[in-house]
């Protein structure tokens, strides 16, 4: 029985600086365009990163998941 599986792709944000290192102009180069392509196969994009870094990005990031990794993550109960 065929049946089809969806992508998701996870684009981790942290460490980049939020736009201002080489590291983040690839990303804002890069993310347009592979966003487009997953969505274009049928499959969806999540980032993970601290608000901060959402932020920075968020022109390429409509409709995608976003995960603050702040939210997500829980420090050990003590």
């Amino acid at each position: 029985m065929p049946y089809a599986r969806m992508m998701k792709l996870a684009i981790a944000t942290g460490g980049t600086d939020q736009g201002r290192s080489g590291l983040s102009a690839y990303l804002n180069a890069v993310l347009p365009r592979l966003r487009r392509r997953v969505e274009q196969a049928g499959g969806a994009t999540v980032a993970l990163g601290r608000r901060a870094d959402l932020d920075a990005y968020a022109a390429h990031l409509r409709g995608a998941e976003r995960i603050v990794t702040r939210d997500a993550w829980r420090p050990a109960a003590l």
